[in-house]
C-alpha cells in the first residue's frame, strides 16, 4: 500500500530511466546492487572489477546485517519521515517489482501478495527467468578478442613468424591487461591447406570467420600481396556436371585418378560426387612415421595438382569460378561487406618490392583473381587502414638474419602493426563499454544471466532432438498439472534420452501450466550446475528474481534446504507457480557433494519438482531411501528401434542426406542389441561420416555405446594421429572447468612428441602448434564435447560424465597416464615454459626454443587471473599435493581469488582438500564457515576480504586461547587489522561471526537443528526484512520481519534492541505517524502500533 504509486507515475519513472541509458562510471566496481533495481538512478557497471592491491579502492564498510542475510523484499517507506537501508548491506531501493504496483480494488496485487513485476524486466530478461525457451535468442556476453589472419600459406612466411615471436605475445598481454582474452586464430600458418587430410581447410576458415562476426568478436589482418593462395580441389560437385566433365577426360589414366578420388554419395539429395579423404588411399600421411609421412604428402599433392589442373580445362567458366578457387580468395568475399563498422576492424598489409626484375608474364585467370581481390580491398577499406610496405627484392627472399635491410623492414612491420592492432583492439574494448553502458538495466546479476542464457540454450537445441512421446509427455503433464505434492523423480538407462525429454518438457510446461514460472538446470552444463551448492545457489537465484526476494537469500542454500530454497518457496503462489527440473543429479562434479539431504518428500503449494537420475546410482538408491514410500518415481524407458532408427534419419536430414534401404536394414540390425538415443546419435554420425565403413565393416562394428566411442577415436586417429588425440583428450578429462582456445594452442605448442609430428621431424624457425590443427580436432572430437561460457571466456569441455568416463578407458588402453596430462596443465599455469623460457625440443636435446607462452601471473595488471585461480589448485589436488598452505592460507592467494572468482569455488578447493584428510581440521574448518557467512559480500566485491575477516573474528580472536589453536587463521586475522589496500574496517560487532560447523540434516526431519544463523541469546544479531531510521529521531532505528513476525525497536549506538513486538501478522512496510506511533502493512491489513506500548 504505502509502496504504490499510480500507473502514470509509474511510467514516467520508467521512462526517465530509460531516457538516461543506464550508464555508468568507468571503472565502475561491480556490486551486489547488480541485482537490485535503482528507481530513477543508473545501475553500476556489470564488469568484473579491476583489482590491484597496490592501488584498489576502499570497499565499501557492509552495513549491519542480519545474520542469514536472507531478508525478505525490502521496502521502501513512503514517508519522508523514513528512509530505508537495504538488509543486503546496500542503501539501494527493493528487488524489481516490490514498489510502484497500483492496487485494484477487488483484486490482489503482485505487490501485495509480495510478487515483483517482472514487466520491469527488458523483455528477453523476462524470458529467461520465466524459462519461456522459445521465445530467448540471446548470446552470453564474452571478454574474447579473436585476431584472424587471412593469408596464403606460402607467402609472407617470414612477416608472420615474426608477428608470432614479436607481436602476438604483446598483445595478448595487452589484452589480458584489459580483462579480455586475444585468440590469434592464423589458420594458414604452420602446414600447408593441403596438409589436411579431410581437405577442410576452407570449412573451417569460413566457419571461423562466421562464429566471431556473428558474436562482433572479431579483428582481421588480411595479409595479400602478389598471391592470391594455392587452389585447391572442390570437396564435392553435383553428379551431372562431374560426369559430363569425365566424359570430355581422354586419357584413362587420369580418368581412373579422378574416380579414385571421388566417389558418388548416393545418400546426398541431390547426389554429389565427394572428395576422399587423404588417409583413404594414403594412411601413412596421418601416421608417425615421418620418411612415410612425407612420401605419402608428395604422392597427394601431385595427384592433387594433377586433377586441379585437369579441371582447369574441362569445366565451364561457371563452374571454374565456383569451384576453383582459393581460400584467401573466399575470405575477402566474405571480409569484404556493406557494414561500416566491420570495416574498421580490418587491416591489409601489402609488401611491395623494389629493384624488382620486370616480369614478362601476360595476363592469366590467376592474375585477373589478385586484381578483383584487390579492388574490393581498395573500395572497402580507408587508406588508413592500408598498410604498404616496402623493401629490396633479392632472389633468396626475404632474409632478416642476412640483409640488414631485410630485418628493418621487418621490424617496421611488427612495429607498426603492434600500433595498428593495438588501437583496433583498444577501438574494441571502447564499443564494449560503451553498449555495456547504454544497455538496459537487466534487474538480475550478470553470472545469473549467463547461466540462464546457457542453459536455455542448451534445452533449445535438445528439445529438438525428442522424438515425441505421447506417453512420458502425458504423465509428466498429469503430474505438472495434477495435486500431488511431492517432487517426480524420472530415471532409467545411461544414455536413454533423459536430457532431451526435459529439454522438451521445459519448452512444454508453460502452455501445460501457463502462469507457470520453468527454472531448469542441465547439471555439469555449466560451473555453476556442476556442484550441489553452486546448483542450488542458481535456481534459488533465479527464484528470488521471481519472488522478490534480494538474491544473498541464495547464498545461503547451502547451509540446508530448511534455511534458504524451502524459505523462497513459501512465496510462490497460485498467481505465479513453479516448475523446477534439475536433469542428471547424478552428473554432479566429482569433487561435490552429493548428499541431496535438500530433497523434500513434500513440496509447499503451487509447487513441481522433477528430478532425473541414471538407474543403478548411488544417488538413486539415496532418493529412493529419503522417499521412502512415496509414489513419486517414473521409469523412462529407452526409445524403440523405430525411434532410434527415425533419429538418424533426422539427423542425416539435416546434412541433406538419406539412407539407402540397405543401409537402413543395417542400422536397424545394430539397433537391436542397443536402441539407447546416445548409441543411436554416435551411429547417425559414423553413417553421416563413414557409410562406406560401416557397410564395409558391418560385422565389426560395435553394438554398445562404449565399444561405438572407441571405434569413433579409432577412425579419428587415423585422420589425426593417436599422439595428438591422447593428449588432447587427456588435458579435455583433467581440467576442472574446461581449456579456453588460447590455452590449447600454448600446451600444444610445449608437447614436442605433437610437434615433430607436424613438421615431419623438422626445427621450424617458430615452434608452436598450427592452430589450422586445433580447429581441426575440434571439428573430429565435436560428438564428445561442448563449449560453456565462464568468466567471458569460451571454454572446450567434454560434454558429459558418461564420455569423460569412457574417455578415460579408451586413454588407458593407449597407454596414456591421466596424471601426465594433470602435470602439463598444472606446469602450464605455474608458468614453467612463459616468459621467454626456452624449453628443450626433447629431453635428451642441448637446443631448446621459445614458445612463446601467455605468462601465468595471479593478476595481469588490476585483473585477476581467474583461469589460474580456479584451475591450479583443483590440479594440484589430483597431484597428490597439499593445497593447505599455498593456497587455503595464503591470505594474498586468497585475495585475488574473491577479486577474480568466485567464492564457492574456494569452497569447491575446501571441499576437495578436506576429502584427502583422515581427520578433522580445525581451522579448516573455521575457514570454510568464514566464507560461508561471507559469500555473498565476497561474490559482490571480492576486495571486501579483509573487512570481512576483520568483523567477523575480531571478537573471536580476542580469546588468547583462539589465537594459539587457530595459528593460520590468526595470521591472516592479523594482516587484516592492518591490510595491504585501503579497506573501511567496522569499529563495532556488526557482522555475524563464524562457529563450528553446523551438519547439514535432512530436511523431512521432524527435529531439525537451527540453521548457521538462527538467533541464539547470546548473539547480537537478528534477522530482519526492513530496516528504518526514524527522522526525528538520531538514536534509534525500526525493523520488521516478517519471517518471526516482529518489530524491533534498536539503540542505534549500543546496537541493541531495546523494543520487541512479537506476534505481529506478516508486517511489511511501515509508515511512521510520529515519533512513537506507526502505521503497519500487515499482510494485507493496515494496523496502529505504539512503539512504545505496543
Amino acid at each position: 500500500m504505502g509502496s504504490s504509486c499510480s500507473s502514470a507515475q509509474k511510467k514516467k519513472d520508467k521512462d526517465r530511466q530509460n531516457a538516461q541509458g543506464g550508464q555508468s562510471p568507468i571503472g565502475g566496481r561491480r556490486r551486489s546492487t547488480d541485482s537490485l533495481p535503482y528507481g530513477k538512478s543508473s545501475p553500476p557497471s556489470s564488469r568484473r572489477p579491476s583489482f590491484d592491491p597496490n592501488s584498489a579502492p576502499a570497499p565499501l564498510l557492509e552495513q549491519a546485517e542480519s545474520p542469514t542475510e536472507t531478508s525478505a523484499a525490502h521496502k521502501v517507506p513512503v514517508d519522508a519521515a523514513l528512509s530505508s537501508v537495504s538488509a543486503g548491506g546496500s542503501s539501494c531501493s527493493p528487488p524489481p517489482g516490490t514498489t510502484g504496483t497500483p492496487v485494484i480494488k477487488d483484486a490482489p496485487s503482485l505487490d501485495a501478495i509480495g510478487l515483483p513485476d517482472l514487466q520491469q524486466f527488458p523483455e528477453h530478461v523476462q524470458s529467461l527467468v520465466l524459462g519461456r525457451i522459445d521465445q530467448i535468442d540471446t548470446l552470453p556476453p564474452l571478454q574474447e578478442i579473436t585476431l584472424y589472419i587471412a593469408a596464403d600459406f606460402y607467402d609472407s612466411v617470414v612477416e608472420r613468424d615474426a608477428l608470432t615471436e614479436r607481436v602476438f605475445p604483446y598483445l595478448r598481454r595487452y589484452t589480458a591487461e584489459k580483462g579480455y582474452e586475444l585468440n590469434v586464430s592464423d589458420l594458414h600458418w604452420g602446414i600447408p591447406g593441403v596438409g589436411l587430410v579431410d581437405h577442410s581447410l576452407p570449412e573451417l576458415c569460413m566457419n571461423t570467420l562466421e562464429k566471431w562476426r556473428t558474436r562482433r568478436r572479431l579483428l582481421t589482418l588480411v595479409v595479400f600481396n602478389d598471391n592470391i593462395g594455392a587452389t585447391l580441389l572442390p570437396r564435392t560437385l553435383p553428379k551431372p556436371h562431374f560426369e559430363s566433365g569425365m566424359e570430355s577426360v581422354e586419357n584413362e589414366e587420369d580418368k581412373e585418378l579422378f574416380y579414385k578420388w571421388y566417389k558418388l554419395d548416393s545418400k546426398a539429395s541431390p547426389m554429389v560426387y565427394v572428395l576422399q579423404p587423404v588417409i583413404t588411399h594414403y594412411p601413412a600421411m596421418a601416421g608417425e612415421d615421418i620418411s612415410e609421412r612425407k612420401n605419402a604428402t608428395n604422392k597427394w599433392k601431385e595427384e592433387a595438382q594433377k586433377m586441379i589442373t585437369i579441371f582447369g580445362n574441362i569445366l565451364p567458366d561457371g563452374q571454374k569460378q565456383k569451384n576453383l578457387t582459393s581460400v584467401l580468395q573466399e575470405e575477402i568475399k566474405f571480409i569484404v561487406t556493406d557494414d561500416p563498422q566491420e570495416a574498421k576492424r580490418v587491416l591489409w598489409m601489402q609488401r611491395r618490392f623494389t629493384h624488382k626484375p620486370s616480369s614478362s608474364d601476360k595476363s592469366s585467370p590467376n592474375t585477373r583473381r589478385i586484381d578483383q581481390s584487390k579492388i574490393q580491398l581498395e573500395d572497402y577499406l580507408p587508406d588508413t587502414q592500408k598498410l604498404v610496405f616496402y623493401v629490396k627484392w633479392h632472389e633468396e627472399g626475404i632474409d632478416p638474419q642476412n640483409f640488414e635491410e631485410d630485418e628493418q623492414y621487418i621490424s617496421d612491420v611488427c612495429d607498426t602493426l603492434k600500433d595498428e592492432l593495438k588501437k583496433l583492439i583498444d577501438g574494441l574494448l571502447e564499443e564494449d563499454f560503451l553498449d555495456e553502458a547504454h544497455e538496459i538495466y537487466r534487474g538480475i546479476e550478470k553470472p545469473l544471466y549467463i547461466e540462464l542464457i546457457q542453459q536455455y540454450q542448451a534445452c533449445q537445441k535438445l528439445s529438438k532432438n525428442f522424438l515425441h512421446c505421447e506417453t512420458s509427455l502425458q504423465s509428466v503433464k498429469e503430474y505438472i498439472t495434477g495435486s500431488k505434492s511431492s517432487p517426480l523423480i524420472v530415471h532409467g538407462p545411461s544414455g536413454c534420452g533423459k536430457t532431451c525429454f526435459m529439454a522438451k518438457i521445459t519448452e512444454l510446461a508453460s502452455t501445460w501450466s501457463p502462469g507457470a514460472c520453468i527454472v531448469t538446470r542441465l547439471v555439469g552444463l555449466t560451473a555453476e550446475s556442476a556442484t550441489q551448492q553452486q546448483l542450488l545457489r542458481s535456481i534459488s537465484e533465479q527464484c528470488c528474481a521471481l519472488y522478490g526476494e534480494h538474491p544473498a537469500v541464495a547464498s545461503a542454500t547451502m547451509h540446508s534446504w530448511g534455511h534458504g530454497l524451502s524459505k523462497l518457496l513459501l512465496k510462490v503462489s497460485e498467481l505465479r507457480p513453479l516448475i523446477i527440473i534439475i536433469d542428471g543429479i547424478d552428473q554432479l562434479a566429482e569433487y561435490s557433494s552429493k548428499d541431496l539431504q535438500w530433497l523434500p518428500r513434500e513440496l509447499p503449494p503451487n509447487v513441481k519438482l522433477i528430478i532425473t537420475v541414471q538407474d543403478g546410482t548411488e544417488e538413486l538408491n539415496k532418493i529412493k531411501e529419503l522417499l521412502e514410500g512415496c509414489d513419486c518415481f517414473f521409469s523412462y524407458d529407452p526409445p524403440s528401434i523405430a525411434e532410434a532408427t527415425s533419429t538418424i534419419a533426422k539427423l542425416l536430414g539435416t546434412q541433406k542426406k538419406r539412407l539407402t534401404e540397405s543401409q537402413h536394414n543395417m542400422i536397424a540390425e545394430f539397433l537391436k542389441e542397443d536402441s539407447s538415443a546416445r548409441f543411436s546419435h554416435l551411429l547417425g554420425l559414423m553413417s553421416l561420416q563413414w557409410a562406406e565403413m560401416l557397410e564395409e565393416n558391418a560385422e565389426s562394428v560395435q553394438k554398445n555405446t562404449e565399444g561405438l566411442v572407441f571405434q569413433y577415436l579409432s577412425h579419428v586417429e587415423s585422420h589425426l594421429g593417436v599422439t595428438l588425440i591422447t593428449f588432447v583428450l587427456g588435458l579435455l578429462v583433467v581440467a576442472k572447468h574446461g581449456i579456453c582456445e588460447s590455452e590449447m594452442l600454448d600446451l600444444l605448442s610445449c608437447e614436442d612428441t605433437v610437434l615433430n609430428i607436424v613438421f615431419f621431424g623438422e626445427e621450424p624457425r617458430v615452434r608452436r602448434f598450427p592452430a589450422v590443427l586445433w580447429a581441426s580436432v575440434k571439428k573430429f572430437l565435436d560428438p564428445f564435447i561442448q563449449t560453456q561460457v565462464l568468466g567471458g571466456r569460451t571454454l572446450t569441455m567434454i560434454s558429459c560424465e558418461a564420455y569423460r568416463t569412457v574417455i578415460e578407458k579408451y586413454l588407458k588402453n593407449k597407454g596414456h597416464t591421466i596424471k601426465a596430462s594433470v602435470q602439463v596443465l598444472a606446469d602450464y599455469f605455474f608458468g614453467k615454459w612463459a616468459e621467454g623460457r626456452k624449453k628443450p625440443i626433447s629431453p635428451s636435446s642441448e637446443k631448446a626454443q621459445d614458445r612463446f607462452v601467455l605468462d601465468q601471473p595471479l593478476a595481469f595488471g588490476p585483473n585477476p587471473n581467474r583461469r589460474k585461480l580456479e584451475e591450479l589448485p583443483y590440479l594440484v589436488l589430483q597431484l597428490n599435493d597439499s593445497i593447505r598452505d599455498n593456497f587455503l592460507f595464503d591470505a594474498t592467494w586468497l585475495l585475488y581469488k574473491f577479486c577474480g572468482s568466485d567464492p564457492f569455488q574456494l569452497l569447491e578447493d575446501i571441499s576437495g582438500y578436506v576429502k584427502t584428510l583422515s581427520e578433522i581440521d580445525k581451522q579448516i574448518e573455521l575457514l570454510e564457515n568464514f566464507v560461508h557467512l561471507s559469500s555473498y559480500a565476497l561474490r559482490s566485491d571480492g576486495s571486501q576480504f579483509f573487512a570481512q575477516m576483520y568483523g567477523r573474528l575480531r571478537n573471536f580472536f580476542s580469546n588468547s586461547e583462539n589465537a594459539s589453536h587457530y595459528p593460520a587463521i590468526k595470521s591472516m586475522y592479523d594482516t587484516s587489522c592492518k591490510p595491504p589496500l585501503s579497506s573501511l574496517l567496522p569499529i563495532g560487532s556488526c557482522l555475524k561471526e563464524p562457529g563450528t560447523a553446523v551438519p547439514l540434516t535432512n530436511c523431512n526431519s521432524e527435529h531439525k537443528t537451527n540453521s548457521p544463523n538462527t538467533e541464539s541469546p547470546n548473539e547480537k544479531s537478528f534477522p530482519f526484512t526492513g530496516l528504518y531510521t526514524i527522522k526525528e529521531d538520531k538514536a534509534h532505528a525500526v525493523s520488521i520481519s516478517s519471517e518471526t513476525n516482529e518489530i524491533v525497536v534498536w539503540n542505534i549506538y549500543e546496537q541493541a534492541a531495546v523494543r520487541r513486538m512479537t506476534g505481529i501478522n506478516q508486517p511489511k512496510d511501515i509508515k511512521m505517524i510520529d515519533v512513537h506511533r506507526a502505521l503497519v502493512l500487515c499482510n494485507r491489513e493496515l494496523k496502529v502500533y505504539h512503539l512504545d506500548q505496543g
